[in-house]
Order: structure tokens, then sequence, then C-alpha cells
């Protein structure tokens, strides 16, 4: 794919199209649709610049059962740019961050806390136990 934007906007509304949103879709629809293209359920994450990294304000890890969605936490509507912008990695194809034990210990919080309420992200998105 080159860099002409007509490009990147022809592959935008593809991609756009093959989800089968409702005319008007709110962050569940949109999360619906993709973790069926994904193939596994999202699970939603704050973070912090210590798991997340300096200067990072989110990131995808891809596991084996499911996807992890992390993002730094602040203002609603700049959390949920950060969350769209992950959704849109997955949905181009984009490889996520390995869940295989080869990044940094400090990278990963072991006591998650899993949180909903600040995205309008359905209670249902939960780690699978």
């Amino acid at each position: 794919m080159g860099t002409d934007p007509m490009e990147r906007s022809s592959l935008t509304m593809e991609v756009l199209e093959s989800l089968d949103l409702p005319q008007y879709p709110n962050l569940s629809h949109l999360v619906a649709a993709v973790e069926e293209k994904y193939g596994k359920p999202l699970v939603f994450e704050e973070g912090s610049s210590e798991t997340l990294g300096e200067g990072v304000t989110g990131h995808w890890i891809d596991t084996p059962t499911h996807g992890i969605v992390r993002y730094l936490p602040g203002v609603k509507s700049w959390s949920r740019h950060v969350v769209l912008h992950e959704l849109s990695h997955i949905l181009l194809g984009h490889k996520g961050k390995p869940f295989d034990g080869m990044l940094s210990a400090g990278f990963f919080f072991r006591d998650r806390q899993t949180t909903r309420g600040q995205l309008d992200v359905p209670s249902s998105r939960r780690a699978p136990g």
C-alpha cells in the first residue's frame, strides 16, 4: 500500500464497510464487530506509564485466547481515541504485542484491573478465566 491519501482512504472505507455496523454505531457495536473479525474476545484495561512505557498512550496485546487493549486513562474522548486507534491495528491486520514472556517483566501487571465504565465498553468484556 502506497502513501497516496486516496489509497488509504479507499482502504479505510473497505474496512469500515466490511464491519456491517448500524447507521449510528456506538463503541459497543464497533467492539463486537472487531471481535468478530479478530476471532477472539477483547479485554480493555487502563494502563500507566509503567505498564505502557514512557510516552505510549495505548497498545494491543495478542494472546492465544483473547486480545488486551490497554490505554492511558484521561479525558474520556482522548481514551476513546486511543482505543479506536488500537482497534484499527487489529482491523488492518497488524501484529499485536505477543504475550509470550519475551517482553520485560514490568510490562504486564499480574493484578490487572479491567475498567469498563469510562469507555462505555460492554461489561461482559472480562479476561478469560
